[in-house]
Formats: structure tokens, sequence, C-alpha cells
């Protein structure tokens, strides 16, 4: 049976992403159903903090029990949209322009707090989505440093701007300007079943807050367990989920306007950790650590150990979360009897880096605007949804499918591969690089992996 040091636990998700029984419900607290519980032991394994342990008794408790069975008034929406992150609120807010009546429910007291994410970002990618506002904006990223394990830096100059942004802002003002098209939001409601119903969808919340929605959009993160309710087989595969610990760090050693990224079995077992700078010597810090290299707290553990090694022992931390990255194929299956899965639900990022800020907005956007289809003519027909998975497939999709075939090819190259492709590059260089010569140099012998990455970036 599972126990849980609720001290330790800050309430990822990571854990419950890759349960494939159903056994955990992350509510107002994680909690354990342990009369679904199978002891496979995979989300202790997975839990970044450590906050997870296999015990031999206890006294079973339900996770039904621990939500509580408050009666409340049911509100009905045509559309409602659980999870107020950039997928959901771009959804909400292209269904409410379209003149339906959303609802939009999150789990947190604030949308987006704490912050699990390294928030880097590309403005052209940002760009394309919404209106940047300067607000959002906490530093320029104008290089990449990639560092192989012995300390082998490789530049690459030649890259499309980012920004490191501040999410809690963004993500509260992508909320705000969904309710003012005319969204509802409901804060610190944590949606605990979902059901089809006559018309739509029947939805409970843990503090019995009910909901009724014609369409049912699905934001609600990597654990998103409300998607296997309705039919999706969305738990994850140990390699397919990468556990993480974030931190801020300030120290006068952190780069002005180029992010890191770092590699190494001793750095982050089949992952790697990252150095984005926030401006005024402060940079958001964090590793990721493949699920199949997992072992209690040791997310945790690689992070504190990188920030000693990249930075000293004088180096300040703050803001320490962790988090679960959904790291394999997207969801195939994006909508089914007028439900839609959006982000890290649907598991819409990219396998080979992690990031899926711009991934998630793009699936909302053309989630919501698909929600606005299905109801045209006063009648809602649910087979117009489709129209959101096919123009996904078409764009985003199909380069995510290639990059996670590149992931595959790489994610097993050991440290002394990683160091030969550094040497390689930096031997090669002549002037500053872009990813076109990043690949040649470390692939050009080996035709097949060019091609992939060629195809990827490309």
């Amino acid at each position: 049976m599972i126990e849980i040091a609720y001290d330790r636990c800050d309430r990822c998700g990571c854990c419950v992403s890759v349960c494939r029984s159903n056994a955990l419900l992350l509510a107002e607290r994680l909690s354990v159903d342990h009369s679904r519980c199978i002891s496979c032991g995979l989300c202790v394994r997975v839990c970044p903090f450590g906050a997870l342990r296999m015990a031999e008794s206890g006294t079973p408790e339900s996770a039904a029990a621990r939500a509580g069975h408050a009666e409340g008034a049911e509100k009905s929406y045509d559309v409602l949209v659980v999870g107020g992150g950039p997928a959901g609120a771009m959804a909400a807010y292209h269904a409410a322009a379209g003149g339906l009546r959303v609802g939009i429910v999150d789990r947190n007291e604030r949308v987006g707090v704490p912050v699990r994410c390294g928030e880097a970002v590309g403005v052209t990618a940002l760009a394309e989505q919404t209106a940047i506002d300067p607000a959002w904006v906490l530093a320029p990223l104008r290089g990449t440093t990639m560092v192989s394990p012995s300390g082998i830096e490789v530049l690459i100059d030649r890259m499309a701007e980012g920004y490191v942004v501040r999410r809690d802002i963004m993500d509260a003002q992508l909320v705000q300007r969904a309710v003012e098209r005319g969204a509802a939001y409901h804060p610190r409601v944590t949606i605990v079943s979902a059901s089809p119903a006559a018309g739509g969808h029947e939805c409970a919340g843990a503090r019995g807050e009910r909901f009724r929605a014609t369409c049912l959009v699905l934001a609600d993160g990597v654990e998103s367990r409300l998607a296997r309710q309705l039919g999706w087989a969305t738990a994850l595969a140990a390699e397919d989920i990468s556990s993480c610990a974030f931190a801020h760090v300030s120290h006068p050693r952190v780069p002005v306007d180029r992010m890191e990224m770092h590699y190494g079995s001793t750095v982050a077992p089949r992952g790697y950790a990252w150095v984005f700078p926030r401006g005024q010597g402060a940079a958001n810090v964090g590793v990721g650590v493949l699920g199949t290299h997992g072992a209690p707290g040791r997310a945790l553990e690689c992070l504190h150990a990188f920030v000693k090694r990249r930075f000293g022992g004088d180096a300040q931390l703050a803001g320490i979360h962790c988090g679960g990255v959904p790291v394999g194929r997207w969801s195939k299956r994006l909508v089914r009897e007028g439900a839609m899965l959006v982000g890290d639900a649907a598991r819409q990022v990219d396998p080979l880096t992690g990031g899926g800020i711009t991934h998630a907005m793009h699936a909302g956007t053309l989630a919501g605007k698909a929600a606005v289809q299905a109801f045209q003519g006063g009648t809602f027909r649910p087979e117009r949804l489709r129209q959101y998975e096919r123009s996904w497939a078409a764009g985003p999709g199909k380069a995510l499918l290639r990059t996670y075939a590149l992931k595959r090819m790489v994610i097993g190259l050991d440290d002394a591969t990683l160091d030969r492709i550094a040497r390689r590059i930096t031997a090669r260089r002549r002037s500053s690089l872009g990813l076109a010569g990043i690949c040649v140099a470390a692939f050009g012998r080996r035709p097949l992996l060019l091609l992939k990455a060629l195809m990827v970036y490309w």
C-alpha cells in the first residue's frame, strides 16, 4: 500500500500521471484509493520529492471519502473547461468569443501558481498565439549553451529570439482575457468525476460542486484523471514521463541572455538540467529525470547537486517545486463523445525538450474554435469537434511525432558518445553555429539521425 508524506508532497500530479489503476486522486490534497491500488510502485519511483513510499500495512482510506460529498447548486454551460492553464484559457477565450456560455474551473486558488515550468518560450511562437504583454517578460534569450557530460560547451548563436516569462502573470491574464469575453471563472474547484449524461456531461467537484456541460474541454494537466474516466488511456509509461524539480537561483554567475542545457548521467539521468536567466542575477534552474531512471526524490537530489556543481555552495535557492512532464507521443485521439483533450492532458509537449507552452495555447485555440463550429445552427453536433484533431494532426502534431522519433534515437546515447559529439562540433566550428550546423556536425556520420533531426527543425 502507498503512504504519503504530506509535508513533502508538492501536489504536482506526477504520480497520478503514471497510475494505471486510477487509484490516486489530486484534490485538496493527494489521496489513495487502496481498493484500486495494485502496488506496482511506479508512482513512488517517479515522485520528484520522495513524498510516496510503499508501506506494508496501514488504514485504507478511499479517495472518495477524502473528497467529501457536500451538495451544491448545479451550474450549466455550453462548454466547461477543466484547467485554467494556457491550453484551457485559450480554449475558453475562443469559445466565449464565439458566443458560447463558457465556464472555467481550476483547482488552484491562483491559476498557474505554483509555477511548474522553466518558463522559456520562443517570441515568434508566442506572438502567433496571443498579444504579448510586456509584464510577462523577465529576460530575453539570444543564444544557447549546451554542455556535454565532461563540460564541453557548444554554443548556438544563430537562433530565434526567446523570452523567459512570468507564468503566474501570463496565466492569470490569459484567464482574465477569457473572462472579459464572457467566460465564468471558478477557482479552487477540483473536478473529481466526469461522466456522459443526456445532452452532454455531468461533472462533480471535490467539495460537492456540480456542473453540466454540453461540451467538455479537459485541460487538467499531466495527471488528467478525468480523461481516463471518459475512456482515454492516458496513463504514461515510465519512458514517457520526466520527473522534474525546479528552483529560482540567485548567483553572480547566472548568464545574462543565454540559456544553458546540461547533459549527462550524473546531471540528470536520461534527461537534462537547464538554466534560464530571469534577469538581475537570477535564473530558473531545473532538472528532468526520465521515469525509467527515477527513484524516490531523485529529481530533487539531482537539482541540489547540479546547483552546487554549476554555481558553488553560495548560490541562493528559492521557490523549489516539482512537476511531471509528458515526453511521449501526443494522444492520437483528441476528441471523444463531445469531450476534447488539450495541453499536457493530451501530451502535446515536445518530447525532446519538454517545452509545451505554445503547443498548449495552439491546441486550446483550435479546440475553442472547433467548439464554436460545433454549436453553429443552434444544435450541438459533436462530430464537428473532429476539426480540432485534424488541424492539430496536420500541423504541430506532425512535427511532434517527428521529434518523438528523434528522441527515441538519441535518448540512449551514453556520456562518452555525447562528449564525442560535442568535441566533433567544437572542432569543426569556424563561426557561430545555428541548429543546421549543429545537426550536421553532430549526426553527419549517422545519416538516419541527421535526416530525422533536419525533418524536425526544417
